[in-house]
């Protein structure tokens, strides 16, 4: 076979070492001198396995690097777990109290409207049923001012409560 132009063919030490490594014989096990090997490439001597020890070393490095990188993203993962459970318990009972008063706030306006069907059927003339009905109104409106501005504050309570584990865990900048 012949070599084309600025290529160079293996030579029977390469082939050997490249035959080693194929088998997976670690590289003390491969009879090969270093000094041997050295190969001149711009007026610097290689030795072929003079690198090894670099790439350990930065391999090395490489390793501890991702220990400890995997180190902080853990106690980051167990912080954050740890905010969004303080938030899940927050939000949990401030949603239980808005869901328990919203289900009063239902009890007191069916019992307003039995109390109006009741008063209205116990009216006795046109002018009567027209009084219970605009008081009955008035009240309902009254009532359902005070009832929406109560759910509203309670929920801006929820959000305010659920989103506090998070802000105390933010840093100030």
């Amino acid at each position: 076979m012949a070599a084309s132009r600025g290529t160079r063919l293996p030579t029977a030490e390469s082939i050997a070492i490249v035959v080693a490594f194929k088998r997976m014989i670690p590289v003390s096990e491969v009879s090969v001198e270093v000094q041997e090997n050295a190969k001149s490439r711009n007026g610097v001597e290689l030795p072929l396995f003079a690198m090894n020890e670099a790439f350990r070393g930065l391999a090395r490095q490489a390793t501890n690097n991702a220990k400890d990188n995997c180190e902080r993203l853990k106690e980051a993962t167990g912080e954050i777990a740890g905010i969004v459970r303080d938030a899940c318990v927050t939000n949990a009972k401030g949603s239980a109290d808005y869901a328990s008063r919203l289900i009063e706030i239902s009890g007191q306006n069916v019992n307003a409207a039995f109390d109006f069907v009741t008063r209205l059927l116990d009216s006795t003339s046109l002018a009567e049923t027209v009084r219970v009905s605009t008081e009955h109104g008035c009240r309902n409106f009254a009532a359902a001012v005070a009832q929406n501005k109560e759910l509203f504050e309670l929920g801006r309570k929820l959000a305010t409560e659920a989103a506090e584990p998070a802000r105390r865990a933010m840093p100030r900048r």
